[in-house]
């Protein structure tokens, strides 16, 4: 990913005032998050002094915290292109209808997520912003009532890599898109618009959801529901042992068998080499997912495949390298 330049500080002449937010989503309905960064002519579209210090460190992209700091960031447009997106899945999904919330109706209000999604070697594949819900307001009994969802375990993974090591099968990764949104809510959830979107909008207007969003209390088991459903109809079973684990045996159709280690929207299909192409469009035909490719790296593990030696090595280096990062950035930025 070829990323721009940080763009210079806005001129302070006769530039016009409104023209910075035309390119920006709408700022919520009734202020939305408090302002910790007053923006001024002086210092419109210019990262804070801590984002830019903790930036320059080693050139390392900083995720930002809030709406208001991946606006500040050099690299808004990415942003703004991850924000519409994640809108317009929403959108397609038909997972809210905006209205007014009943009186007396407790709204729960939200938050940007954003991330940079990275490669095994560590480069920029794509930027990344999910709409989350503040599932901390919920009531228990109100808002939800059951919450439980199974994710597969460590061991389960490195017994079914171990099993395709042994058979010469291939692993293969799937990532549905925006999953948690095709889980249907059995409960009536209102929620504030995202900060950045409500130009326009009624002041009292709120999201009454249809389906599931992340960071609600009961979205897991909402997406594993509907997940396991869609498997089962495919023939796949989920194993006692650990329910995200879903296999099938070899049916007439000529399809050999097939292990799935789900880990909410990450999927490691393990097939033969022939049959893998058939069970990954029947995937990709199920859920709107995006296609990874061969495995090299899958839930904090880099996979280092060795065909010719049938060896298969698991270590954790980039994921050791993502965590120290923050740390040793911060501690280079506060002594200077």
């Amino acid at each position: 990913l070829a990323l721009p330049a940080p763009p210079a500080p806005p001129p302070q002449d006769d530039a016009d005032p409104a023209s910075d937010e035309e390119t920006e989503l709408a700022p919520p309905a009734g202020g939305g998050e408090s302002q910790r960064r007053t923006t001024q002519r002086s210092n419109a579209g210019v990262p804070p002094l801590r984002y830019q210090l903790m930036a320059a460190v080693d050139g390392t992209i900083i995720e930002p915290k809030t709406y208001d700091e991946a606006m500040a960031s050099p690299y808004r447009t990415e942003w703004l292109a991850a924000m519409q997106s994640e809108l317009d899945s929403l959108t397609a999904n038909k997972t809210y209808v905006e209205s007014t919330a009943p009186p007396g109706t407790k709204v729960i209000p939200t938050k940007w997520v954003f991330t940079i999604k990275r490669g095994a070697d560590g480069s920029i594949q794509r930027f990344k912003a999910r709409l989350v819900v503040k599932g901390f307001h919920q009531r228990e009994g109100i808002d939800f009532t059951e919450v439980f969802a199974p994710v597969s375990r460590h061991a389960s993974l490195r017994v079914a890599l171990s099993l395709a090591t042994h058979l010469e099968y291939e692993i293969h990764l799937l990532d549905v898109k925006t999953a948690f949104l095709h889980g249907t809510l059995d409960e009536t959830v209102w929620v504030a618009p995202p900060p950045g979107r409500g130009r326009g909008a009624a002041p009292a207007s709120a999201w009454h959801l249809h389906k599931a969003l992340y960071g609600l209390k009961q979205a897991p088991r909402a997406w594993y529901s509907h997940m396991a459903s869609k498997l089962g109809a495919l023939g796949y079973k989920c194993l006692s042992a650990d329910p995200s684990v879903f296999t099938r045996a070899a049916g007439p159709s000529g399809v050999g068998a097939s292990i799935l280690v789900t880990y909410v929207d990450d999927f490691a299909i393990i097939a033969s080499t022939k049959d893998m192409a058939k069970i990954k469009s029947e995937l990709l035909s199920t859920f709107d997912s995006r296609d990874l490719g061969p495995a090299n790296y899958f839930l904090g593990l880099s996979i280092q495949r060795d065909r010719a030696a049938r060896t298969l090595l698991l270590h954790q280096e980039r994921y050791i390298a993502d965590s120290a990062a923050p740390t040793e950035q911060h501690m280079r930025a506060a002594l200077g």
